[in-house]
């Protein structure tokens, strides 16, 4: 079975975010369903505007589950990993070379698709004579590569040592790359295009600050999730394992400098800021741009932002498979309460692995020798709780069990997927 349609909840996204905060310190980064972004541990604001790429949908048709038959996996979603180690079917989570692999995958943007960054990234100019030019150009090479010392693969690299049921994040771009043109701070002066002179008596093209970077984040997740239908003594709980990955890949775009760049506040007003009159200058010569919407840049009403701090926009990829799902515990009736019973069965009957066997859901989807029914004796016609469907056999031909969408791993990750 093709790899993909396994993915959960893999999503793309562009959006906006004000960088108030050195890059280093970048928290997690969670995509909303409308859009909006959260960043956790981080003084950066939620995006100015609409996303201009929709999200990537998770394709929603389950997996076939035979009535009468459980078949064999053959096809696992890693073999075209490279890695000499393929995951059992027993695995909880991806070893180090896997997880590389499936992390660079979720690049958006790769030397190979020379479209995939916003149209009006800052991209300078491949004039060799302007060292800041071509250490820029540099950075580009970096934030699409694929090389070891590429910025994608080297954050995918460090967050993919992650340990049991935590996680970790890793950034890299213009603020920890050294390279001759760069200052070494977290924004590089870049010349903008279409080329303008810096002023009316100059024939100096202005250069404009900007940055980039990618971050990668990894985490293994174990989730106790309750499945009922609202009466007591039918309610099942789940022991989830899942592993998530989400890569950025983070540009200034040129209309940004439409509110460039806030003054300091001890800029004597006797002498002109470069920054800002550059930006506005930049926008009066090149109307088809747009304007210049700063005002002054010299007070929090004109929202003008820091030239150390330039903002950006990103494309984001992020799945969550999930490895494992076991039984752990039922709710029975039982004297005056019903109480939760532990499930003492061997794994082989209580736990399913969907990334492995997509096609072997437990009963009462499937013909699975792991049975998940809260009293496998039951022979009326009522819904088999908690999940709401029909077992096979029990009198009622609509198959609701069989197309249930808790045979497909997205809904099993889908809670957890809305704040990775």
């Amino acid at each position: 079975m093709p790899f993909l349609p396994r993915l959960a909840l893999v999503m793309a996204l562009l959006y906006v975010v004000q960088a108030k905060d050195d890059p280093r310190q970048l928290g997690d980064i969670s995509v909303m369903a409308e859009g909006a972004a959260v960043l956790c541990g981080s003084s950066i604001p939620a995006p100015t505007k609409a996303p201009t790429k929709a999200p990537t949908k998770h394709p929603t048709k389950h997996p076939t589950v035979p009535a009468t038959s459980c078949p064999t996996t053959t096809e696992s979603f890693d073999k075209d990993s490279g890695c000499a180690t393929k995951m059992a079917d027993s695995d909880e989570f991806m070893d180090q070379c896997t997880c590389e692999w499936l992390c660079k995958k979720h690049a958006s943007w790769t030397t190979s698709d020379s479209t995939s960054m916003p149209a009006d990234a800052v991209l300078g100019i491949s004039d060799t004579t302007s060292r800041r030019d071509v250490a820029w150009r540099a950075f580009l090479g970096k934030i699409k590569g694929s090389g070891a010392h590429d910025w994608v693969p080297q954050a995918c690299a460090n967050v993919c040592s992650v340990g049991a049921d935590s996680a970790k994040i890793k950034s890299y771009g213009v603020h920890n790359t050294v390279i001759t043109g760069h200052s070494g701070q977290a924004y590089h002066h870049v010349t903008a295009l279409p080329s303008t002179p810096s002023g009316p008596h100059s024939s100096v093209a202005m250069q404009l600050p900007a940055t980039m970077y990618a971050v990668a984040k990894a985490a293994r997740m174990k989730r106790e999730i309750v499945k009922g239908d609202g009466h007591q003594d039918d309610q099942i709980l789940f022991e989830v394992t899942m592993q998530g990955i989400k890569v950025l890949q983070c540009i200034t775009e040129q209309h940004m400098w439409k509110k460039c760049c806030q003054k300091p506040t001890a800029w004597n007003t006797a002498y002109k800021y470069s920054q800002y009159t550059y930006s506005k200058r930049f926008f009066e010569q090149n109307t088809d741009k747009g304007s210049f919407t700063g005002g002054n840049c010299n007070t929090d009403t004109d929202d003008c932002w820091k030239k150390e701090n330039p903002p950006v926009s990103c494309s984001v990829k992020k799945s969550i498979m999930v490895f494992k799902i076991c039984m752990k515990k039922k709710k029975v009736k039982g004297g005056k309460y019903p109480h939760w019973v532990d499930d003492t069965r061997a794994e082989s009957s209580r736990c399913w692995n969907p990334t492995a066997k997509p096609q072997c859901a437990p009963q009462p989807f499937g013909a699975s020798s792991v049975n998940w029914e809260v009293d496998p004796t039951r022979t009326d016609n009522l819904f088999y709780s908690p999940f709401k469907c029909y077992k096979l056999g029990s009198g009622k031909a609509d198959g609701n069990c069989r197309d249930s969408p808790f045979t497909d791993q997205a809904r099993w990750s889908l809670t957890e997927g809305v704040g990775f």
